[in-house]
């Protein structure tokens, strides 16, 4: 997983490990260096790393003592105050000192939906609108980013599109099953990455094989237009369609079906 670095101005999230590094200065060689959680934690609990598997230590001044907290390990939308103390041993004094670092542990946006409307249609054919309603976080959060995508047969996800834009249009592939139902995946994340998803289902038709080679042939023509106006993502999952299309149609009717002659190439050079 991630590794973030706690800063004092900044969160973090519980799913991603998380890293403290200590800067002692001491001419003691025998200071003693020990990591603590004021409550509510209990580190012996949450620190294990492979440089990092100790609370304490002894003073090293080419060495810095980390502590590491390994991910899903701190609870979201939380504080966490972390200590590091340094005692010097009896000959140097015994002099103690400390540092402390304040945590906030950051939780996902919540609260919010994902909406497809129609709920139903045709493959390639009707556009389907995938909105996120009402999702919520705090302020410094912001801003949201959203990730569509929609779920294969095997639970694989093909990513549509991510933008900071809650609304999306897009063409959608025939759906699964008897029911022809397929499933719309929305990700929504705050500017900290923690996310969280919301899916919706749709029923997606595939067209008449009479029609069949006429949507095929309006996908080569918008993929192509997307092409040139360098939408290469957009213009890869459009082909990526209808090709899905023309297997289902394949499986169906014991023939292939092909697009019509003299349709522009999705694949020109756009250079």
């Amino acid at each position: 997983s991630e590794t973030y670095y706690a800063t004092a101005d900044g969160k973090v999230n519980p799913s991603s490990r998380l890293v403290l590094v200590s800067a002692v200065n001491s001419s003691d060689p025998e200071c003693s260096l020990e990591w603590s959680c004021l409550a509510p934690c209990v580190l012996a609990q949450y620190a294990s790393d492979a440089y990092a598997t100790e609370l304490t230590s002894v003073y090293s001044p080419d060495s810095p003592f980390y502590l590491v907290i390994t991910s899903s390990s701190l609870i979201p939308f939380s504080s966490y105050t972390l200590r590091m103390t340094a005692t010097e041993s009896s000959s140097h004094g015994g002099g103690v000192g400390y540092a402390e670092i304040t945590v906030l542990t950051n939780a996902p946006p919540s609260s919010g939906a994902l909406v497809v409307t129609p709920d139903s249609g045709i493959a390639l054919s009707s556009k389907f609108v995938f909105e996120c309603l009402n999702w919520i976080d705090d302020a410094d959060d912001m801003p949201l980013s959203y990730e569509f995508s929609y779920v294969l047969t095997d639970g694989a996800s093909l990513i549509l599109t991510s933008t900071h834009d809650n609304r999306f249009a897009s063409y959608l592939p025939a759906g699964f099953g008897s029911e022809s139902r397929i499933t719309v995946n929305a990700a929504i994340a705050d500017r900290w990455h923690a996310s969280t998803e919301a899916q919706y289902n749709v029923t997606v038709t595939p067209p008449e094989s009479a029609e069949a080679s006429a949507a095929v042939g309006e996908s080569t023509n918008a993929a192509s237009y997307l092409l040139r106006e360098s939408s290469a993502e957009d213009a890869m999952n459009v082909i990526g369609m209808a090709a899905l299309l023309l297997n289902d149609l394949s499986i169906a009717d014991g023939d292939e079906v092909s697009a019509p002659s003299g349709e522009e190439s999705a694949t020109e050079d756009t250079t």
